[in-house]
């Protein structure tokens, strides 16, 4: 596990910015925010799964660039990109235990969360168990955390700031 403060150029990350609050950035409804059952509502660019989804993919994929630049990891292949933006409100109590997921169970993959504004809005890891925490990271702009994607995790909430923005790259490594 690996947290990287100022993870892009300043004139990139100023870029991402930008972008995502531009007018013209496509956000999308979707229903729950890892799973059907959770029903939190929560709005979605979905960038790469498999294929580009989205013009914006270019716009974003040079990350990857300097994700393997700060890294040990060289890419394999992109699972998936998408970013993630979840408005101010309170939590139901069972929240957190819906929301609990992995990106993927497989073993060589590699989570990347790039958090596009300083909010609250915890992102926990936990251990094996979805219970014990293993780490707390506050949203912080520019900020990337980089886990293993069979890592049980989830993201709270923001209750204090207005939106919760991260953009989420899963990647396969060599």
């Amino acid at each position: 596990m690996q947290i990287i403060d100022n993870f892009l150029p300043q004139d990139f990350a100023d870029q991402v910015l930008k972008e995502l609050n531009s007018a013209d950035f496509p956000w999308y409804l979707n229903q729950y925010t890892s799973y059907k059952r959770d029903n939190e509502p929560q709005l979605v660019h979905n960038f790469y799964n498999g294929q580009p989804q989205s013009a914006w993919f270019l716009h974003i994929s040079p990350v990857l660039e300097v994700f393997e630049s700060k890294t040990e990891y060289k890419i394999n292949s992109i699972g998936r990109i998408k970013a993630n933006l979840l408005t101010n409100r309170v939590a139901p109590k069972d929240y957190i235990e819906k929301t609990i997921h992995q990106d993927t169970d497989k073993d060589n993959y590699i989570s990347l969360l790039y958090y596009v504004d300083d909010a609250d809005g915890d992102t926990i890891l936990y251990q094996g168990d979805k219970v014990t925490e293993a780490m707390r990271i506050t949203p912080k702009r520019n900020r990337a955390v980089i886990f293993k994607s069979n890592i049980w995790h989830t993201g709270l909430l923001p209750v204090e700031a207005s939106i919760r923005r991260v953009i989420n790259f899963i990647v396969e490594v060599k």
